[in-house]
């Protein structure tokens, strides 16, 4: 009974992992040098709002939840083992700006976001879920994209790339 119930969970764990890398991206985490420039480039004024769509172990919820202690920081992580990861690490972190959820980062409700940061492929990027979350988007909100760029941006782009570093795309909306 107990061998049914582990090879039920492992095969539930490997079906979930598999959907979470089919529907953003598979989990490579974003560079800790690359976290400061991702807080210079946020830009976050006091009470605005940073979300991070697939926020993983929450390295950069985290980082930015200790630069900007004025603002509330959002993550949203598909995979249930880095969701609990991350949760199980905010026990550790004192934060009191900072939200995880367990959620699809996609469909969530950006209509109050100053940045959305997102490390997804190219083509999740320019799929319709995500045309969705920039529609959303309130003018004058940034989205940060680690590494891949979005296609036909309507307003103002900006590729931050120091030499030996992974670019990193601002998108400012209209």
């Amino acid at each position: 009974m107990i061998s049914i119930l582990i090879v039920v969970l492992c095969l539930g764990v490997g079906l979930w992992v598999i959907y979470t890398i089919l529907s953003l991206a598979p989990w490579f985490p974003t560079r800790t040098s690359d976290l400061e420039r991702i807080g210079d480039l946020s830009r976050l004024q006091t009470g605005e709002s940073f979300y991070d769509i697939g926020s993983g172990d929450g390295r950069v919820i985290f980082a930015l939840s200790k630069r900007y202690p004025k603002c509330h920081i959002y993550g949203y992580e598909m995979s249930f083992l880095l969701y609990l990861y991350s949760s199980l690490k905010s026990k550790f972190i004192p934060s009191t700006n900072t939200s995880i959820y367990w959620r699809n980062g996609l469909t969530q409700d950006f209509s109050k976001a100053a940045v959305v940061y997102v490390f997804a492929t190219q083509k999740t990027l320019n799929a319709k879920p995500m045309k969705n979350v920039i529609r959303d988007l309130p003018a004058g909100s940034r989205v940060l994209s680690y590494n891949f760029h979005i296609e036909n941006w309507d307003g103002e782009v900006l590729k931050d790339k120091p030499v030996g570093k992974t670019p990193i795309y601002v998108y400012t909306k209209k």
